[in-house]
Order: C-alpha cells, then sequence, then structure tokens
C-alpha cells in the first residue's frame, strides 16, 4: 500500500489540526474540480480567506511550529506546504518559473470516498450479477485474459455492494430510535427506505438479479475452465503481457481469479440471508414503532408508553448514558420489584404432590349464544388484521373496483389499521405476484396529521 501513498498521507486527518485541515481540503477540492492544475500563489489567497474568517477553526502549534500566532498568510502557506509533503499535492514549474498544485491520484480517490462516507451517500446496486453471467457466456472468445479479469472485478464489486447494502440497512435500522413522531417514521419508511434501499438495490436482488436463476451455470462453468489448460494457457500470456510477470505467474493468477469467483458466488447465501433478515426486520420494527408511537389511551400500554417517553427525555435532558436511569429519583417509587418464593424441584423441602387421573366432566351450564358470538368475532378480527400479501391484494382490488389507476391518498386513512395497510401496498407494489404496481411519485400529502408522499396505484392488466 505504501508503495503507492505516502507514508504520512492520512497524519493531516488525525492531528490536532484535523478539522482545519480537512477545511482546508474542501475549499481547494472545490476549487480545483473546475481547474485541474491551479497556481500556488491562488491557493495561498483562497486559505488565506478562510483564516481570516471569524468562524475558522483555531490552529494549536504542529511539528514545532507555532501555528496560532502566524498571520492568515504564513497559515496558508504552512498548511499547503504540509499537504504537500504528506502526499496530498505534487507541484511542477512551467517555462515562467511559475508553481502550479496537482492533485495526487491516491488524494483524488481518497478524497471523495471520504465526501461520500461525510455525506452519507448510497451505494446505488448495480446488476453485477447478471453482468458476470453475460461475461461467462463468451469467456473462451478474443482476449480471455480482459475477460476473466473483468469478471473478477464484477464479482468483487458485487460483494462490496452487498455488504454496504447489508450496512445500510443495519443503520437504518439503528436510526429507528431517533425518530419520535409517527409522521417521520413514514416519511423515512417511504420516502427514503423505499426509494434507497427497496427501488434502488434489494427489489431487483429479489427479482431480476436473483442469483439462484443463474449461480449454478456461473460455477459449473467456472469449475469446467479451471480444468483445461488450453484455456489457462491462453489466459496466462495475456495476463502475463500486460502485468509484465511470467507465465508461471499469470497461470496461478488466472487460478485465482476462477477460485476466487467461484468461492464467493458458492458462499453469498451468508450475506444475502443476512441482508433479508435484515430488511424484515427494519420494516417491521418500524411498523411496530409507528403503531406505539400512535397509542393515546389510559389503559396500560398507554401509561407505559408514556413513563418511556419521560425517562427517554429526562436521559436526553440530562445528557445520561444508559446506565443514567438509576439516577432518575422519582423511578425509585414508580416501579416495585420484589423476590417471590416458591417451592420447586431444588427446594430443600420437597412438596407432596397429589396424583389422579384427571376426569373431564360435561360444563354444568350451557354457553352463551351471544357471547360465543362475540368470542368468534374477536378471533375473526384478529386473523383479519394479519396483513398478507393476498389480503393487501384484495383489498386493493376491492378499493380499485372498474378503475385502472388511483392515488395512494384516495385510499382510506381513518384509523392505525388503514395507515399500515397504506404500509404495506407500498412494501408489497414492488411483488411480481401482486395484482397492483406502484407507479411514479406524485406530491407530498397531509391527511388526518399523516404526512407522506402521494403515489399512484396502477392496476395489472
Amino acid at each position: 500500500m505504501f508503495k503507492n501513498i505516502n507514508q504520512d498521507f492520512f497524519m493531516p486527518l488525525a492531528s490536532p489540526n484535523r478539522f482545519v485541515y480537512w477545511d482546508c481540503l474542501n475549499l481547494v477540492f472545490e476549487h480545483m474540480n473546475l481547474h485541474f492544475s491551479t497556481e500556488r500563489t491562488i491557493l495561498v489567497e483562497i486559505l488565506k480567506d478562510y483564516f481570516e474568517e471569524t468562524l475558522s477553526a483555531d490552529l494549536v502549534s504542529e511539528n514545532d511550529l507555532n501555528l496560532a500566532k502566524m498571520n492568515t498568510s504564513d497559515k496558508a502557506s504552512t498548511i499547503l506546504r504540509n499537504l504537500q509533503n504528506y502526499g496530498w499535492f505534487d507541484s511542477e514549474i512551467d517555462k515562467s518559473y511559475v508553481t502550479y498544485l496537482n492533485l495526487t491520484e491516491p488524494a483524488i480517490k481518497i478524497f471523495e470516498a471520504i465526501k461520500s462516507v461525510e455525506e452519507g451517500e448510497q451505494v446505488e446496486y448495480s446488476s453485477r450479477i447478471l453482468t458476470v453471467h453475460s461475461l461467462i457466456k463468451s469467456i473462451n472468445s478474443e482476449d480471455p485474459d480482459l475477460i476473466l479479469e473483468r469478471i473478477y472485478d464484477e464479482t468483487r464489486q458485487l460483494i462490496t455492494e452487498l455488504q454496504t447494502l447489508n450496512a445500510n440497512i443495519k443503520g437504518y435500522i439503528e436510526d429507528l430510535v431517533n425518530h419520535t413522531e409517527p409522521s417521520e417514521l413514514l416519511n423515512v419508511l417511504f420516502d427514503d427506505y423505499v426509494v434507497n434501499i427497496i427501488n434502488k438495490a434489494y427489489h431487483r436482488l429479489t427479482t431480476s438479479d436473483n442469483i439462484s436463476k443463474v449461480r449454478p451455470e456461473i460455477v459449473e462453468k467456472l469449475k469446467y475452465y479451471t480444468k483445461r489448460k488450453t484455456y489457462l494457457n491462453k489466459v496466462s500470456i495475456g495476463l502475463s503481457e500486460r502485468k509484465e510477470i511470467s507465465k508461471e505467474e499469470a497461470y496461478d493468477l488466472a487460478l485465482d481469479y476462477l477460485y476466487f469467483v467461484i468461492e464467493e458466488f458458492q458462499n453469498m447465501d451468508q450475506i444475502l440471508d443476512d441482508i433479508h433478515v435484515k430488511n424484515r426486520n427494519y420494516i417491521t420494527s418500524a411498523i411496530n414503532r409507528t403503531k406505539f408511537l400512535m397509542v393515546d389511551s389510559d389503559d396500560i400500554r398507554g401509561q407505559l408508553k408514556e413513563i418511556l417517553t419521560q425517562i427517554t427525555n429526562e436521559i436526553d435532558k440530562e445528557n445520561l448514558d444508559i446506565h443514567g436511569i438509576y439516577e432518575i429519583n422519582y423511578l425509585n417509587n414508580l416501579i416495585n420489584i420484589f423476590d417471590s418464593n416458591f417451592p420447586d424441584s431444588s427446594s430443600l423441602y420437597t412438596p407432596s404432590t397429589y396424583k389422579a387421573t384427571f376426569k373431564p366432566e360435561k360444563l354444568a351450564k350451557k354457553i352463551d349464544p351471544k357471547e360465543r358470538e362475540k368470542k368468534l368475532l374477536q378471533l375473526y378480527k384478529k386473523v383479519n388484521n394479519n396483513f398478507t400479501p393476498k389480503k393487501i391484494n384484495q383489498y386493493v382490488l376491492e378499493k380499485l373496483g372498474d378503475k385502472n389507476h388511483m392515488k395512494l391518498s384516495e385510499f382510506p386513512l381513518d384509523e392505525i389499521n388503514d395507515l399500515i395497510k397504506i404500509i404495506y401496498i407500498k412494501l408489497y407494489g414492488n411483488r411480481k405476484t401482486m395484482k397492483y404496481k406502484i407507479g411514479p411519485l406524485l406530491d407530498p400529502v397531509n391527511i388526518n396529521g399523516f404526512k407522506f408522499t402521494d403515489m399512484e396505484i396502477l392496476k395489472n392488466v
């Protein structure tokens, strides 16, 4: 790694002045995006203006230099010189003896990577599985070394994107606790999670890019070519010429490429299963939290919600950690925990037990038909509240009637169950088995206090 990157490259971002260095790098990169090569004096003026601002970060001593006591011009020159020494810039002098600074290749790549993390950009999943499958079909055509290397690169990118998708879903799950209003959760679920996770990646991963459709052919064909010496010799010649290595090394490299792709496709189920579990957990948790936040009653659930909300607010207000709950005085009188002793098999005294054959007796009184009907209605209602894809499908078709499309905002939204149905309509809409599909996004709407982005619901004809 350090053959291509200066060993001190990351020092600016780990120094006591890291915030200043990061601000300066942002300013320099913003200017050099428009001007690939820039006069050093221009960059000095840009940083000089930065240090003259009252809001610019304070500098502390570094490398035996008291940066805080320097004037703005010296600060700007010192920062640029340090960044150049650390490998972020290189310089050249033209015929007029004017010094120009250029960004180095590692600086460009690493800055863009850090910037994307800072801004929370989502990596959009690409159809790399189908790309690999397509390349496999022409693996032994002209330039087989280039095709094999492309298959290897696409597989590495695929694994990276799957790991990124998995980490992104995990981040959404952890972020659930930060939303305290049902409207916030709905906006995140509809406008953020569905757009950035479901539409960009997860839907394709479970439909058009489903690995189960192409994996057997990919693995079988690659295993076949690991045993074909004619093919391996042909690939090794191309790799040897392009990478300037011996044919023996190129031969081993070709086998490494093949075995890497085979192994990754055979073991891909683990990360795919993890992604499916996390997606299911996020949707379930988001819906359950929405239902919890909408509880507004004086029963046990409502009282517990108020207690937990108050505890959370108190912890946030006093800036306590998770153990700070023990510092909230009124909790001592709010909840009492006591020991409950009962005899069991580990007691000193083994209690006597009476054993007898159970003989069921006939009911002494008949069941009230009205009570029976009431219990059955409660059971039917509980079963009907399980929103399976089949039930959501039937519900949407019922509301569409003879129409081919209608807005999501036109569906009933009078109670919690109506809201949950709307959520499931959106989540199930990407499935091929559904009799409807999701159309384009429309304007945000507010119905009975519920804010979400409206969309067209289209009947599958």
